[in-house]
């Protein structure tokens, strides 16, 4: 997220948009990873519906920094790709990832699940704990698959495309 808060601040004719872009992408990445991390340690799926969220109001960001960009005739491949991928990422979050985490049952955190001694049993489990499976349901069904290619090869890929491009535009 950082590469794509500094496209926008690169890129951008307005200082305030270059701020905003260049600084809300991180900030708000920076603590998508506190829920994450936190549901983990935690064991809890309702602080990962706020991590997953976290990223649909960054993407949406992204996507908007990126349409004003392309509005002001900026159409490097860069602003182009990020909004193709808003257009196809943001429907898929927002009506298939999310719904699907909602769907998953639950106990809610409560003031008594928060305490060191779960901390430390969470903190284990995500660091030892390994389940193998071909179960397509353990991997959170298509709408996990969909995830994975997307978090592990999609997304990889385009943060790549980013590097050489900025770099090719003596941008770095």
């Amino acid at each position: 997220l950082y590469l794509m808060g500094h496209i926008i601040a690169q890129y951008s004719p307005s200082p305030l948009i270059a701020v905003l872009g260049g600084w809300s992408l991180p900030l708000l990445c920076c603590m998508a990873q506190c829920f994450v991390w936190s549901s983990l340690l935690l064991q809890t799926d309702a602080l990962m519906l706020l991590e997953e969220g976290t990223w649909a109001i960054m993407f949406i960001l992204n996507t908007a920094f990126n349409f004003t960009l392309y509005l002001a005739g900026i159409t490097s491949p860069l602003v182009i790709t990020s909004l193709v991928f808003g257009a196809l990422y943001l429907p898929w979050q927002l009506l298939f990832h999310l719904p699907y985490i909602l769907s998953l049952e639950d106990t809610p955190l409560t003031r008594a699940k928060v305490n060191v001694c779960n901390v430390i049993v969470g903190f284990k489990r995500a660091v030892f704990y390994r389940k193998q499976s071909r179960s397509l349901k353990d991997w959170g069904g298509m709408v996990g698959i969909v995830w994975m290619f997307g978090y592990w090869w999609v997304e990889s890929a385009w943060i790549a495309a980013i590097g050489w491009d900025l770099a090719a535009e003596n941008r770095v």
